[in-house]
């Protein structure tokens, strides 16, 4: 079996000097098995080439990559660059743009080969799959779904490819959703949305999409909720095509959905001039709600504040007719020297913890206000 050649190979992989021997020897063992040889290559997660300072010993993954698209297929490199990625943390944009790359490269083999199958099922033979071409193209194999969901989570998790590069490998024809994840990526808000609108018919998705991207200090994000109404509004405006009919009425549920989030004054110029007082009943309902409660707690708080104020003034009376007299027996509480004609300061009662009693307020020369406080502290901390 192979697990005592893994073991004996994968010690040698961190020294440079064992690295073409590793190789030579390594490649039987990917080619025969694949999931198990590619442990050769894959630091683990705890291991001593995932510390930063020896991440050099390792075998360059470019180097991998080359190999193993010479000893394998895509699948054996995707599986590759998914656990190194996932164990290393590696933020090299390369690697992260190859791992897209693979994703396509399997999604459109497979879908290559998925077609003309389902066409066969349906029509009894190979040929003549010209009229079963587009349905075949939107029912994909259970292996498509999956690779669509790993490329998915993938652009939306990584931050390290590159979005502008990317873009050009997703047209407007296919692989929609995931042109939207990669439109997200270089704040190109509008057309996204309108990929969920209306190309895949997802308004849920779409509403998805402006809770993840709403960020009221970004001057890109603040207005997400915005372009998703310009895009039900003004569908022809937003995707130069025609693809239906402008859908008001979920704008003005949007509007009086998430209002607060949105400049609705900006909002009301985007609906129609024609449109009715009763169409606009939703959005006043719920500004009006929204005004009543806010309403309420004004009033409440401005209560609050009149009884904090009202507490506040009573005792700043009270303290302005207390006052303290000086005579020349008035000694300073912390030198114990006679006050006289120096300035001074008076301590309140409950600031005390160094006097023999603490109902007695402290006066000290001001002078030896330094050295009170701290005798203060340290009895406090005692």
């Amino acid at each position: 079996g192979p697990d005592g050649t893994i073991r004996y190979l994968k010690k040698l992989t961190p020294d440079r000097e064992y690295q073409e021997l590793v190789i030579k020897y390594a490649e039987w063992v990917v080619k025969d098995y694949p999931a198990k040889g590619l442990e050769i290559f894959t630091p683990d997660p705890k291991g001593e080439v995932n510390n930063a300072a020896e991440r050099g010993t390792e075998i360059p993954p470019r180097l991998v990559l080359k190999l193993l698209k010479n000893w394998c297929g895509p699948e054996i490199v995707v599986a590759y660059l998914e656990k190194y990625l996932r164990n290393t943390k590696n933020t090299n944009s390369m690697l992260h743009n190859e791992l897209i790359y693979l994703y396509l490269e399997l999604i459109r083999k497979t879908q290559a080969v998925d077609a003309p199958q389902k066409a066969t099922r349906r029509t009894g033979r190979v040929g003549d799959i010209k009229d079963e071409k587009t349905r075949a193209a939107t029912e994909l194999s259970e292996q498509v779904k999956v690779l669509r969901a790993k490329l998915i989570s993938f652009l939306k998790a990584s931050r390290y490819y590159k979005p502008e590069i990317m873009l050009a490998r997703f047209p407007e024809t296919e692989l929609l959703e995931e042109r939207a994840v990669v439109l997200s990526r270089l704040k190109e808000h509008i057309e996204a949305l309108a990929i969920y609108v209306w190309d895949l018919k997802q308004e849920d998705k779409a509403k998805e999409y402006c809770a993840m991207h709403y960020n009221p200090k970004d001057s890109r994000d603040r207005d997400v909720y915005l372009y998703l109404m310009e895009v039900l509004i003004n569908p022809t405006e937003v995707t130069g095509r025609d693809v239906g009919e402008a859908r008001v009425d979920s704008a003005i549920n949007l509007l009086a959905e998430f209002y607060p989030k949105i400049d609705t004054s900006r909002a009301v110029e985007l609906l129609p001039d024609d449109l009715l007082v009763q169409d606009m009943f939703p959005i006043l309902k719920a500004i009006l709600s929204n005004n009543k409660t806010r309403t309420r707690r004004n009033q409440v708080m401005k209560s609050l504040y009149r009884s904090e104020n009202l507490r506040i003034r009573s005792e700043y009376v009270k303290t302005r007719k207390k006052f303290v007299r000086i005579d020349n027996l008035t000694k300073c509480s912390h030198c114990e020297r006679r006050i006289g004609n120096a300035p001074f300061l008076r301590y309140p009662p409950k600031k005390l913890t160094v006097t023999r009693d603490d109902e007695e307020e402290a006066i000290i020369h001001y002078a030896c206000a330094e050295g009170y406080a701290a005798m203060l502290q340290a009895r406090t901390k005692l």
